[in-house]
């Protein structure tokens, strides 16, 4: 029955395409990437206008999903079959006539004309097409829903959700407008998101990947656990240049997940480990997928801001990732990487140094005032010059200067391929999201909503937060992460805001739930992909990521009721609780591995596990309880040490 389920939801297969139809494919990748690219840019270069750089970037968004996922299984995989052409060709005309007629549908809000309707109503087919195919049916079902509650909402069987129902007309003309598909959510998804993904794909592109992977070892392979913490530095400073867990995995897990089980880490744990330290790269600043963008624009808070009261709880995430690490290395009992298996750091450093200055650039320019897209215009010329000017100083002797050119434009067009798809599934999503943000405020459905939330919770916060754990659980089943969290920040959001939650703390605890997708079963893609290299069981894996990511839902809960996000600034309330959840990580990993320094029995784990609650508990008189019963089960772990070893559990059939 899983693996029914599983078939249901799997991702479409991608076309291989080959000669004049990949040509194009580039070409229109190319075209998406630049004019993101050049709309970031200095004031000089112009601007194309709202109507114009939207509708295009559609437009190519369409034309590249369309040839680059089949309809249904048994649809041709190496050519673009006829029918799609016609598909492209009508969403071109649908864009095309977004762009001449902008002005005048602008100005002719509310009273569409037939041109409009017609337009309007094939773009809504097409987005819910492009939904389906990139990212799967949930999503485009969601969407299909949307647009059939909104028409015929009179027959809603339930009488609290029911309204009077919208036109087809009222319906599409809300869908074709700055309200709806070219809303907020695509200006974010353009603007924002595809920049930051063209910096990560450019710095990859130019060899930063590379280092990112192996610098981590060349520091922590000789510690316990080293291979594991070694992986989720790797995936620290992986995701903060990638916007997905995925990508992550498996671009990090292809090297750090081999070498975990050469170490001696069962597979399942390998696998687990990789996509439970990559899914804190969502939260890693200063990409954190699109989540930091669309919240700074459903909030009205900085983007900067944002980030920057993210940086804590993102780095609390990856330490506790690396103390389970630790700890599930001893329970193991493995051995540390001979010195002679790890890279050498002094090489890595001195050709690596020039991949740090773009991400300090970025940082610098936002602080500094800069907006966030032209931050990232200027990082990504900065990594291109930097990279080019080393590849000719550093080059090899038997290398000529024409090779070295050549070899640098071949990186920048791996980097525009890179970014182009990275960012296509994120852009697919934008017109079936702006179908159902038109529903939802013609309907009044999230008004509607938010009563039945404060009816269902009693107005109790903390069933409001286990709510929106339930529903994040259940959505991510079938959607992605990016997806799932709009969603909620649309219908739930305000609704945690009524029953007392400030709007930024439930953003955020909504922004860290959706994030639960990746590692939770039963569909848990960036797990299943962590599997996969590692040649383990997928649901034994998800369990495990599941438990690794421990801090992805006790951290949502330290948002809402301490200062961790700051609310005030850095005062010694929110210092004490980020410090004392830094340090509640070590108990938490003992508690749920049975090690610390040796083998834990029953009644040591569960002290462990009331240090951990104590060292997160907002209390100053909690705190250093759980500090106190900390340091006083680490000396008598010391004190009960078992020199010959014997306390240490090498069985490598528990979970």
């Amino acid at each position: 029955m899983l693996s029914g389920f599983k078939r249901v939801l799997q991702m479409p297969p991608r076309r291989e395409l080959a000669g004049a139809e990949q040509r194009l494919f580039m070409l229109l990748a190319a075209a998406m990437v630049l004019l993101v690219f050049y709309e970031a840019g200095p004031p000089m270069l112009g601007n194309l206008g709202t109507g114009f750089s939207g509708g295009s970037f559609l437009l190519v968004v369409h034309a590249l999903v369309l040839m680059k996922f089949p309809a249904w299984t048994g649809a041709p995989t190496n050519r673009v079959p006829w029918y799609d052409w016609l598909i492209i060709a009508a969403s071109t005309a649908a864009l095309a006539y977004w762009i001449t007629e902008f002005s005048e549908i602008i100005a002719r809000t509310g009273a569409p004309t037939s041109g409009d309707l017609w337009f309007g109503s094939i773009l809504v087919f097409v987005s819910l097409e492009v939904a389906r195919r990139s990212l799967g049916w949930p999503v485009a079902l969601i969407g299909l829903l949307a647009m059939l509650y909104g028409l015929f909402g009179n027959h809603f069987p339930i009488e609290q959700f029911s309204h009077s129902g919208l036109s087809w007309t009222t319906l599409i003309s809300g869908i074709y407008s700055l309200s709806g598909i070219f809303g907020f959510i695509l200006s974010i998804v353009m603007t924002y998101v595809v920049m930051f993904v063209i910096v990560g794909a450019m710095l990859q592109a130019f060899g930063a990947g590379v280092l990112l992977v192996e610098l981590p070892f060349a520091l922590f392979g000789r510690v316990r656990g080293g291979p594991g913490i070694a992986s989720v530095a790797a995936s620290t400073l992986f995701g903060m240049i990638s916007g997905s867990a995925t990508a992550n995995t498996a671009a990090t897990g292809a090297f750090t997940i081999p070498v975990m089980k050469r170490a001696g880490y069962p597979p399942h744990v390998a696998g687990a480990i990789e996509p439970a330290a990559s899914t804190g790269g969502m939260f890693m600043p200063p990409i954190m997928g699109a989540g930091a963008f669309i919240m700074a624009e459903m909030t009205g808070v900085s983007y900067l801001t944002i980030v920057t009261i993210s940086l804590a709880p993102a780095l609390i995430y990856f330490f506790s990732v690396a103390v389970s690490c630790y700890t599930e290395a001893g329970r193991y009992g493995l051995k540390t990487i001979p010195k002679g298996e790890l890279p050498a750091l002094g090489p890595l450093l001195r050709r690596g140094w020039i991949y740090v200055v773009p991400i300090v650039m970025l940082i610098y320019l936002m602080m500094s005032g800069q907006t966030p897209p032209r931050a990232a215009f200027w990082a990504v010329v900065a990594t291109i010059v930097l990279a080019a000017a080393a590849s000719f100083v550093f080059k090899e002797k038997d290398e000529g200067y024409g090779q070295v050119g050549l070899n640098v434009v071949r990186n920048l067009g791996e980097g525009i391929r890179l970014a182009g798809g990275s960012a296509l599934v994120v852009a697919a999503l934008t017109g079936t999201i702006g179908i159902i943000v038109t529903v939802v405020f013609q309907t009044g459905v999230g008004f509607m909503l938010t009563s039945s939330v404060l009816d269902l919770t009693g107005g109790v916060m903390l069933w409001g937060i286990v709510l929106a754990l339930l529903l994040s659980l259940v959505l991510g089943m079938g959607m992605p992460v990016t997806s799932v969290y709009i969603l909620l920040a649309v219908l739930v959001a305000p609704a945690l805001k009524e029953v007392g939650m400030p709007l930024l703390a439930a953003h955020m605890l909504l922004f860290w739930f959706s994030q639960s997708a990746n590692i939770s079963p039963p569909v848990a893609i960036a797990a299943f992909v962590g599997a996969g290299i590692a040649g383990a069981d997928a649901f034994r894996t998800s369990l495990a990521a599941f438990r690794y990511a421990m801090f992805l839902f006790i951290l949502p809960v330290l948002f809402v009721y301490t200062p961790m996000l700051m609310p005030q600034g850095l005062t010694f309330g929110a210092f004490l609780v980020i410090a004392g959840a830094f340090v509640s990580t070590i108990p938490f990993a003992a508690s749920f591995s049975g090690f610390l320094l040796q083998r834990a029995g029953t009644a040591e784990r569960l002290l462990f596990l009331v240090s951990g609650v104590g060292l997160v508990y907002p209390q100053l008189y909690a705190t250093l309880a759980g500090l106190a019963l900390l340091v006083a089960l680490v000396v008598y772990q010391v004190m009960a040490a078992d020199p010959e070893g014997r306390r240490v559990q090498t069985e490598s059939g528990s979970t």
